[in-house]
């Protein structure tokens, strides 16, 4: 039933699992070794782009690339200051801080209701000088995009680089009409899709 709310399951969890709820999450969070040894070397190329990252992940597979004093959870320090290259900035908190976590329904108003949180959001979001590409997020998942565009409802004037907004998606070549639909709903929030064939492997 809540496999389409992960939000909602994982506050549910949390309130019946209380004590246990921590030790069940940093469970999700692990990866079996064979399985690791498996993996392509993904953080480590992203690693070396040597860009600023933002992510809402909260584990540390990734920011365990990163010097300590570059790994950034703290919404309260959360400023310009930390959009340097090699830099990482956790803005659900990181699972080994409990208490910066936000995953629950109350966590994640919280957060996104605090004046300084939404501060920095706009002064990395609104601000030209950043070229963002979102990796592995998924658009439905509207957290960060939501924050983005709810600027560009009616009433509001859009900032004139909306426009450079992409998605890449995955199409097999006989979903033309799925195609279309997708770029009805993407043109909604200003963003031009890209379509791309999985014909071959899926």
């Amino acid at each position: 039933k809540y496999a389409g709310s992960p939000r909602k399951l994982i506050t549910i969890a949390e309130k019946i699992l209380k004590k246990n709820y921590l030790e069940e999450l940093k469970k999700t969070l692990r990866v079996a070794s064979d399985r690791k040894a498996k993996m392509p070397n993904l953080f480590n190329n992203l690693f070396s782009i040597g860009a600023t990252y933002v992510t809402t992940n909260i584990d540390d597979h990734f920011s365990c690339l990163f010097d300590s004093n570059n790994v950034h959870y703290e919404p309260k320090k959360f400023s310009p200051a930390v959009l340097k290259p090699k830099n990482i900035v956790h803005l659900h908190g990181v699972i080994n801080k409990p208490d910066s976590l936000v995953m629950t329904i109350d966590e994640y108003l919280n957060r996104y209701q605090d004046d300084e949180f939404r501060r920095f959001l706009k002064g990395v979001f609104y601000d030209e000088q950043y070229c963002f590409l979102f990796l592995g997020y998924g658009v439905d998942e509207m957290e960060i995009i939501d924050f983005i565009v709810q600027k560009y409802s009616k009433g509001h004037k859009p900032l004139h680089f909306i426009n450079h907004f992409y998605v890449l998606l995955p199409f097999f070549y006989n979903e033309e009409t799925l195609y279309q639909y997708e770029e009805l709903y993407f043109d909604q929030i200003k963003m031009t899709v890209i379509p791309y064939s999985i014909n071959a492997k899926g």
